[in-house]
């Protein structure tokens, strides 16, 4: 009940522009519970679209239509006004004051005067060139679990 409150309240409706568009689309305001039943949040509750309907049944801020099959604000209330700055918007823009702020990199070099290591995110990608001991018979293993974890520590 509280997800789908907070799907159709004013907070995520000035955000979400899915959820603006499907409801601009009914003269009247309904959403389609199918779009409701498509939320992530609602998958993983493992929930019916009868259990929705149930537990909206005293909801002071959603009514369900007739057929069960559609939602809307109590009264049809109107959609609040859309916030232009919307969530993907925002972190793009952290996204890019990150960068500014990994400039600096952080390089070391074998003897040969290779790149051994270097500080980036994962955006810009970089080859790594690792010096090993070239054993006969021997073939290179890589441990890839431990350099994922090594590199989630470090960003």
């Amino acid at each position: 009940k509280k997800q789908v409150e907070f799907y159709m309240s004013d907070a995520n409706l000035k955000k979400d522009e899915f959820f603006r568009s499907k409801i601009e689309e009914s003269k009247e305001g309904w959403l389609e519970l199918t779009y409701i039943m498509n939320c992530n949040k609602i998958k993983n509750m493992k929930i019916k679209p009868s259990d929705i309907v149930s537990a909206l049944k005293n909801s002071s801020a959603i009514e369900v239509s007739k057929d069960k099959k559609n939602l809307r604000r109590k009264g049809g209330l109107a959609l609040p006004k859309a916030d232009p700055a919307r969530k993907r918007e925002v972190k793009a823009a952290s996204k890019e004051e990150k960068k500014e702020e990994l400039k600096t990199v952080d390089v070391q070099y074998d003897t040969q005067g290779r790149p051994i290591y270097v500080l980036l995110d994962f955006e810009n990608p970089v080859i790594v060139h690792f010096e090993t001991a070239n054993r006969e018979g021997e073939d290179f293993k890589v441990n890839w679990k431990e350099i994922e974890i090594v590199v989630r520590k470090a960003f």
